[in-house]
């Protein structure tokens, strides 16, 4: 799992809205969206902000704080920008009219400008109360936002803002957003009026409000019903766990790999996961033959993982585990290496030895194993080791193997060699394992091939075999032979191959790209043969690519010819998007999303960061969880989907960091068990109901499925609509049966069509 900045390379992103709006780039930046509907790279929809700059030291203050609206006609971007002489604590009322032809912007009441344009809506939810993690760096004062209210002729929403304004000043130094979001459509020829309630109020030391958290890891200033008190709270709690897992007890349908016995069919067992495509449905097959739809849980039991760090600041912690004795393995020094020498703690060691006593990390694997058992998870996902008795996804590594600049040359024997010898010794004492479910090396933008990369490695000197089977692909490929034509399109002087090994050329773009893709194909034919031939019997699941962190969709479509599965993360609240769905088909493989989530905000009064992919509480979390879930399982493509992660992140943050700031990197509430080591019942319930009927869920969308002719007809009858799939039917896209635009779920068309209509 990367940093929150990583995760944000989607439609919501505006890494450069500072140089386009403020006219210079800047080294800091902090924006706070009173509201926004907007796909900036398509250059759709609008946003009302309060957003400010400044120099790279210090933390930015009012003085730099600029109040925008940008309208977006399709084209391009128009924007009203003013920046008053803002006066703390007091309440100021921003309105913006968008209309077909203008939009205007008024601050209490005052018309501050009109700006003339057209205006093309976007897709996705309107949000308020929202600040871009990208440009979230620390500032000295933060919004109170009290109101938001968008009306249009035909819609109307008041979000409340209650809680969320009313916090104390120590949890928005933690979090300083609200975050809601809601559907709002409203067509381009309507007037929207957009309506914000805001005040700004200065930080006072933090130091004056020193520990910020408490023993137990939780925010001192936070209070919530079932927040632990004393030691007595978690051996209480656990105690009423064990009562009821085993009320619940453990599924009765599976075999021991997790495959359903009861669907009606199996296939033959290989001792062995594999996948098959039956009746236009891929499916995990478990080692016994029993078909599944793989459900997982990354990073447990995270015993000593995730680690905050501690080195001066420790005096914003009431108290930590011991450095010595007992907990000595929840310290750890540099463990992002950084190579500062940065303390960081596992801050939930303290609270599993009050629970387990002193072995609490062996008692902390067995809850782990029996909690997601019981759950109805199919097994353990990635970042999780090596469970007995538990289906796990393996993640390797290539430590040790020379890279020329991001990853290994392979074109060279000496470094393929020593390549296959790392992978050898990871996965030769596992290779007859059956509870592995299948390897990867790697995850997410690591195993991405950069343009950069590829300007890099042409950089060195002529003794790399990168460098060397680059030019020659180049001369070849790319240029015919021609080797005038190559040294003319990237600058250099030429008579033969070896000038061009000894230069230091300056391609195109285009032509990068190409000696890129060149790169990547070759990188990964190698990662994956090499890997099957160490290991033929276990499946080989692509590097988890992220859709939109990479350089382009190429990257999907390299990464996915060379393994059996191709595996991605994908945070969102939506098991797809139009262009997921798109690479999907066109690639035509099985495909197993290996991390998403949703975690709770709890409207920011625990502490914990507003991930992009939020819930407003545990219960919404397990609600999100069935429908992602039923949406994966409905897809012809998916064989599993796995949520991130077992255990909450500090509140703290994971890092890396040092310094005396309250939060170094990502500190969400993604577990299933938070910091205490208690289950989150209304998320587990939930995630249970689902996992036990999940692969029964997805064999009845499977026997539902009827030809595209009998499915049109029934639309037709039904009054000539567009069929617009839902993610069971994404194969057969979208048709035109007539002029209306109204929408019609195949589940609908199907029912027609069996009635006979």
């Amino acid at each position: 799992m990367p940093d929150n900045v990583r995760r944000l390379l989607s439609a919501w992103i505006i890494p450069l809205m500072i140089w386009f709006v403020c006219g210079t780039a800047t080294a800091a930046s902090y924006r706070h969206l009173l509201f926004a509907k907007y796909d900036w790279s398509a250059n759709k929809g609008f946003y009302l902000t309060l957003e400010n700059d400044g120099p790279a030291a210090g933390a930015l203050d009012p003085s730099t704080l600029y109040l925008i609206l940008g309208v977006a006609d399709g084209s391009h971007w128009r924007y009203i920008k003013t920046k008053p002489a803002w006066t703390m604590e007091r309440a100021y009322n921003v309105k913006a009219v968008i209309k077909p032809g203008y939009a205007e912007l008024y601050l209490d009441n005052t018309l501050i400008q009109r700006s003339y344009g057209g205006y093309t809506s976007s897709p996705g939810p309107l949000v308020a109360g929202w600040s871009d993690l990208w440009s979230f760096d620390p500032s000295t004062y933060y919004v109170r936002q009290s109101l938001a209210e968008a009306v249009a002729p035909d819609a109307s929403v008041l979000f409340d803002l209650s809680v969320e304004s009313t916090r104390n000043e120590q949890l928005f130094m933690f979090n300083r957003q609200s975050r809601k979001r809601v559907s709002w459509l409203v067509p381009d020829a309507q007037t929207q009026t957009l309506s914000a309630t805001f005040s700004l109020h200065q930080f006072s030391n933090p130091r004056l409000s020193d520990p910020f958290v408490d023993t137990y890891g939780q925010c001192r200033y936070a209070s919530w019903p079932a927040k632990v008190a004393v030691d007595a709270d978690l051996i209480t709690d656990k105690t009423a766990e064990e009562t009821q897992l085993a009320e619940w007890g453990l599924r009765a349908n599976v075999d021991n790999y997790g495959g359903y016995t009861d669907l009606g069919w199996k296939e033959t067992g290989t001792l062995y996961f594999r996948v098959v495509k039956r009746d236009g449905y891929w499916w995990m097959i478990s080692p016994s033959g029993n078909p599944m739809f793989y459900t997982g849980v990354c990073d447990a039991p995270a015993a000593t993982w995730e680690k905050t760090p501690v080195s001066d600041r420790f005096s914003i912690f009431e108290s930590l585990p011991s450095q010595t004795g007992t907990t000595a393995s929840a310290w750890g020094t540099d463990v992002w290496g950084d190579g500062t020498g940065t303390r960081y703690v596992a801050p939930q060691a303290a609270n599993l030895v009050r629970k387990y006593g002193t072995a609490w990390e062996s008692q902390a694997t067995n809850s782990a194993t029996l909690r997601v058992k019981t759950l109805g998870f199919s097994g353990m996902a990635k970042w999780c080791g090596f469970y007995p008795g538990m289906p796990t996804l393996q993640v390797l590594g290539r430590s040790g193997v020379p890279v020329v600049s991001r990853h290994p040359d392979v074109f060279d024997l000496t470094v393929r060699n020593t390549f296959r010898q790392v992978l050898y010794n990871q996965i030769n004492p596992h290779k007859t394992d059956p509870m592995i479910v299948g390897w990867s090396l790697g995850s997410e933008i690591d195993e991405i091939f950069t343009g950069t990369e590829i300007r890099e490695v042409l950089a060195k000197n002529s003794s790399v075999a990168a460098k060397k089977a680059l030019s020659d692909y180049a001369l070849s490929a790319l240029y015919d032979g021609n080797l005038s034509a190559l040294a003319t399109a990237w600058r250099i002087a030429a008579s033969n191959i070896q000038d061009v090994y000894n230069s230091s050329p300056n391609p195109s773009d285009a032509d990068v790209e190409a000696l890129r893709q060149y790169y990547a194909d070759a990188y990964y034919r190698y990662v994956y043969e090499t890997i099957k031939s160490i290991d033929p019997n276990h499946l080989y699941i692509a590097a988890y690519i992220v859709p939109g962190w990479w350089e382009n969709e190429n990257d999907w479509r390299l990464i996915g010819k060379w393994c059996d599965v191709i595996g991605y993360d994908f945070y969102n609240h939506d098991f797809e998007d139009n262009r997921l769905a798109r690479l999907i088909r066109e690639t035509d493989k099985p495909v197993l999303c290996g991390e998403f989530s949703f975690p709770a905000l709890y409207r920011g009064t625990r502490g914990f960061g507003a991930y992009q992919s939020w819930a407003n509480d545990d219960a919404e979390s397990g609600d999100l969880y069935t429908a992602y879930c039923e949406a994966g399982a409905a897809n012809p493509y998916c064989v599993g989907v796995c949520w991130f992660q077992y255990r909450d992140q500090p509140i703290t943050g994971r890092g890396p960091g040092r310094g005396t700031e309250l939060v170094y990197g990502e500190n969400y509430a993604f577990g299933i068990v938070d910091i205490t080591d208690r289950i989150k019942w209304d998320l587990a319930t939930r995630m249970r109901q689902t996992n036990l009927g999940i692969t029964a869920y997805r064999q009845a969308r499977s026997d539902s499925r009827i030809p595209l002719s009998r499915a049109v007809g029934a639309l037709r009858y039904a009054g000539g609509l567009w069929i617009t799939t839902d993610s069971a039917f994404r194969n057969l896209d979208v048709y035109n049966t007539g002029s209306s635009v109204n929408r019609i779920d195949m589940v609908d068309a199907i029912a027609l069509a069996k009635r006979g209509l």
